[in-house]
């Protein structure tokens, strides 16, 4: 068997043992793992794994905030994912299709248990309508993705978060499915490219940024709008190159940076006006004063 197989398949092994120790936040740190182990080992065509164990890890961490008693079943659906995933992967011949549907029916069990309580008591499955959500935010994104270049937009944060929105309650299909996971692998690659590209809060080169980002938007904005769902299995190798490149340069990324938080922790400073410093200092000075007065 391939050496990174072998590394992925024991990453996988302890994030089942994780699960079962409701430890999701270890999870997700295999889902990072596993992208750069696979990056390490030159398998581009599998990256989806590393994606779809940092999805798991977040939404059960969701999850338990709402109502840890939601846990015991979704527990079942998580284990029954892993665990195929693990019996893919050791086969001679790898079929990423059955990856994509392997998760497509986990996701669409899980997921019905993310909504409030209330939303789980009104809203009823309309796959329909998060079919037409994503034709909506496809041309969205489309016809707006000059704003990427734009300091502090968050376009792909946004449409993530209203097809998130539509999915939890009224249910998917495939090429949402799909669309939600290129969207996840588009934003993780894009705030480290704008981050490694922008100087004194501008970009460097506006015409080599678009080239770096365009054309994977392009590609994905292609891929949801011209979707077969005659011939899954050539939608999902095209979604799965995709990814793997957008994956593959995010964990290259990684590796420069770190988490860009940080590295560059004074962003989070900046967001706080002039007047509120000014009186945050004085509130120190007066605590400060009061307190040599006690000794």
């Amino acid at each position: 068997m391939e050496t990174v197989i072998e590394v992925i398949k024991q990453d996988i092994s302890a994030a089942i043992k994780a699960l079962d120790k409701d430890d999701f936040r270890f999870i997700n740190t295999m889902g990072n793992r596993i992208a750069s182990n696979l990056l390490i080992g030159e398998r581009k065509d599998l990256m989806i794994i590393g994606y779809l164990l940092r999805e798991i890890g977040l939404e059960f961490g969701i999850i338990k905030g709402k109502d840890e008693k939601r846990l015991g079943k979704c527990r079942e659906f998580g284990r029954k994912f892993l665990r195929g995933l693990q019996s893919i992967i050791s086969r001679d011949k790898i079929n990423t299709k059955e990856i994509w549907e392997l998760y497509y029916d986990y996701e669409d069990n899980v997921r019905k248990y993310i909504p409030m309580d209330i939303e789980i008591s009104v809203y009823k499955d309309i796959p329909e309508f998060t079919g037409k959500t994503t034709s909506m935010l496809a041309k969205h994104l489309e016809a707006n993705k000059e704003v990427l270049l734009r300091e502090n937009n968050q376009l792909i944060g946004g449409v993530l978060n209203e097809l998130t929105r539509v999915i939890n309650v009224h249910g998917l299909e495939r090429r949402d499915l799909i669309f939600y996971l290129l969207l996840q692998s588009l934003i993780g690659y894009y705030e480290y490219l704008l981050y490694s590209e922008t100087r004194d809060g501008s970009l460097e080169n506006k015409e080599e940024f678009k080239k770096k980002i365009y054309p994977y938007v392009d590609k994905i904005v292609d891929l949801v709008s011209n979707f077969d769902s005659s011939d899954l299995e050539k939608m999902y190798n095209r979604s799965n190159e995709i990814l793997g490149e957008l994956c593959s340069e995010w964990r290259k990324f990684f590796i420069n940076y770190m988490e860009i938080i940080r590295t560059y922790p004074e962003r989070r400073v900046e967001i706080i006006p002039e007047e509120a410093k000014k009186k945050i200092g004085e509130t120190i000075a007066k605590a400060l004063e009061e307190e040599a007065k006690k000794r």
